[in-house]
């Protein structure tokens, strides 16, 4: 992604992959409902999105973007 500008994951638009990166972070690092017998999971990734600044620029990209707020407001949250 460096080397090549990118700001996506395969690229300059959002593609698949991206959308399902996002997802990782949401149901795993960003899951605030999660019960605590996943907290090591949720600290594993958490850590490889800091290990990986651009891919978490990347989420924090889509993230902010109006359809993905709406989305994940009106979504059920994540019952892990």
């Amino acid at each position: 992604m460096k080397e090549k500008d990118w700001k996506m994951t395969c690229g300059n638009s959002i593609m698949h992959l991206d959308f399902q990166v996002v997802a990782q972070w949401t149901r795993f690092a960003a899951n605030d409902n999660a019960p605590p017998t996943f907290a090591d999971q949720n600290d594993m990734v958490r850590e490889v999105f800091t290990m990986y600044p651009l891919i978490k620029a990347m989420v924090d990209a889509i993230l902010a973007m109006d359809k993905c707020k709406k989305f994940l407001a009106d979504r059920p949250k994540c019952p892990m």
